[in-house]
């Protein structure tokens, strides 16, 4: 025991000094393990407005893709089918036929002027006149029969000499202008009644109007009376139309 040295037992002062850098070493270690303290900072950035946010995914998405099929358009509502057109059921008529054989009678020289007329072409076109008058009816019986005792009577006078009454200015020199001016008076009367009901579309009796331009003037007072009552019962634009007399 005697070679055995006492420990020394430490002062006060030389355990406060050992002490400290363990104490030291716990504070640093405590404070590495706190978070750090949130910043209080206010931020003064505006906030973004939603609309463009929401914008933003969409174009960014659609220049991301480039590839991308274009959306569907959308189909247009069918058209509704277009009714299938009617179209008028159009007949050839004794009219139309009648036009052609007058103009057939005419003769015009180079700068279109008419000069005279072919007899015999011409006593075609009034046959024809007289059978359309036939087809329409009682009403134009008056007409008709003053047409048909005109006609038979420069006929007769043309059949006498052809080739001298070729023309209308030949028959007016070698025979008496009666027949032929009743004749032609005649039609005029019905190429007037046309004209009214087709052309001018005249309201009232195209006939009785047609009476009084052309035929009535040279007719008694007694004949007028009895042709206008005729004239009234002749059929109208609508009658003629339907008369299947008329239609070749």
């Amino acid at each position: 025991m005697g070679n055995c040295q006492a420990s020394e037992v430490p002062t006060a002062e030389e355990m406060v000094v050992k002490s400290q850098p363990r104490a030291n070493d716990d504070a640093q270690e405590e404070v590495s393990t706190q978070s750090p303290a949130p910043s209080m900072e206010i931020d003064s950035t505006p906030p973004t407005a939603p609309e463009v946010d929401a914008a933003v995914p969409e174009v960014g998405a659609a220049a991301g893709d480039a590839t991308a099929p274009a959306p569907a358009e959308a189909e247009a509502p069918a058209e509704p089918a277009a009714e299938a057109e009617v179209k008028p059921v159009v007949h050839e008529t004794r009219f139309g036929l009648l036009l052609e054989k007058f103009r057939a009678c005419e003769l015009r020289d180079e700068s279109g002027a008419l000069t005279d007329i072919d007899m015999a072409k011409f006593f075609e076109a009034c046959d024809l006149y007289r059978d359309m008058l036939s087809k329409l009816g009682s009403a134009a019986g008056i007409v008709l029969k003053d047409i048909e005792g005109n006609l038979k009577k420069a006929q007769v006078v043309y059949k006498e000499a052809p080739e001298a009454r070729q023309t209308l200015s030949g028959y007016l020199k070698a025979s008496s202008v009666e027949g032929v001016t009743w004749l032609l008076r005649g039609v005029e009367f019905f190429m007037t009644m046309i004209n009214l009901m087709f052309i001018e579309e005249k309201k009232g009796n195209a006939g009785v109007e047609a009476y009084k331009q052309t035929l009535m003037q040279y007719h008694g007072w007694m004949l007028q009376k009895t042709v206008k009552l005729g004239m009234r019962a002749m059929p109208g634009k609508e009658g003629i139309i339907k008369s299947e007399g008329l239609i070749i």
